[in-house]
């Protein structure tokens, strides 16, 4: 039976997530990887996220890729010079030196297509899988995109998503919180455990959820070396 992985926020933390499809989850083709966004920004290599996401669409891996706001900040800083600021305050400047480059604007196309390609949320029968989780003040919480990138400690309407769970990252939550959602059977699950908080007590970790069977794979941060 196919699996269905959602993959919680990378990060720039390539190894990590290596290790954790490669020596974890070992996906067959048939299976699918979801991805909550937030690829890039704080770790040291995103670039070798972006690139590890392309060889594995190119090796016919079933990807679902979600777009996050480190990379909605990344883009408007490639439009915008005013927002450049706000991006380096967010962990931007690493990503930069991934590249090996100083301005965004210097990055290779390919790799903005990428992030302009992205997808904003993910359906499946029982689950919405979004970066940062749904307006639920509104009778249609999938109008607002700016919402599915940025909101926080929203309060889930199961009826408003079809009586769906909801799944995303973006606010780091401490592992044992996380696992607790899992085991409870929450209509709320946060997959962010801050992978690249190491050294923080309950964070550091990359996380994928498998939704059929609800098994939950913890990968510790190989990136950052903690003293």
């Amino acid at each position: 039976m196919a699996k269905h992985w959602v993959i919680g926020d990378v990060h720039g933390c390539c190894k990590t997530l290596r290790a954790l499809i490669e020596e974890k989850l070992i996906p067959g083709r048939e299976d699918k990887l979801i991805f909550v966004g937030d690829y890039i920004d704080r770790g040291p290599d995103s670039k070798g996220v972006i690139t590890y996401l392309m060889e594995l669409q190119l090796l016919g891996y079933s990807i679902i890729l979600l777009k996050g706001n480190h990379e909605d900040m990344m883009l408007r800083a490639a439009e915008d010079k005013s927002a450049r600021n706000n991006w380096f305050y967010n962990g931007g400047m690493p990503t930069l030196n991934s590249f090996g480059v100083r301005d965004v604007q210097e990055i290779p196309s390919h790799f903005m297509e990428f992030l302009l390609n992205l997808d904003y949320y993910y359906l499946t029968e029982q689950f919405v899988v979004v970066h940062a989780g749904l307006n639920f003040n509104l009778d249609d919480p999938f109008s607002d995109k700016e919402a599915m990138l940025w909101i926080r400690n929203q309060k889930v309407v199961p009826e408003k998503i079809g009586n769906r769970k909801l799944i995303h990252g973006h606010t780091p939550i401490m592992l044992d919180k996380l696992v607790e959602s899992v085991e409870s059977n929450a209509p709320n699950i946060d997959l962010d455990n801050g992978c690249v908080y190491v050294g923080t007590p309950g964070l550091g970790n990359l996380c994928a959820l498998e939704l059929s069977s609800m098994r939950l794979e913890v990968q510790p941060n190989k990136d950052i070396i903690w003293p």
